[in-house]
């Protein structure tokens, strides 16, 4: 929930990354994990109303239980770059793609 208020409601990238979370959770699985740490990032470019920033991302290891009941799968920690578009909605900036470079 924290996570969708950051995006715009038009998101398809966002919900492609958020929707198999949802999924986990609405089947009564869980993550352990230390999740997502940005571990650089720059404006590539600004407007007032838009944005791009390329970010490099460590995900951490951890465990998924895909539902309740499951057995637990297993995940190591990788990294990667990733491109975020911002648009300025209502005075607050909401993600409007996110796309895996590396």
């Amino acid at each position: 929930t924290d996570v969708s208020s950051l995006t715009s409601a038009d998101c398809r990238s966002c919900d492609g990354i958020l929707d198999p979370i949802r999924e986990v959770h609405e089947s009564g699985g869980h993550f352990e994990t230390d999740g997502w740490t940005v571990v650089a990032s720059r404006v590539k470019s600004r407007s007032d109303s838009r944005a791009s920033v390329s970010a490099g991302v460590k995900v951490a290891g951890g465990t998924t239980v895909p539902s309740a009941g499951a057995q637990p799968v297993v995940y190591s920690s990788e990294r990667h770059i990733i491109e975020f578009h911002l648009d300025r909605v209502d005075g607050a900036w909401l993600v409007s793609f996110v796309g895996f470079l590396s």
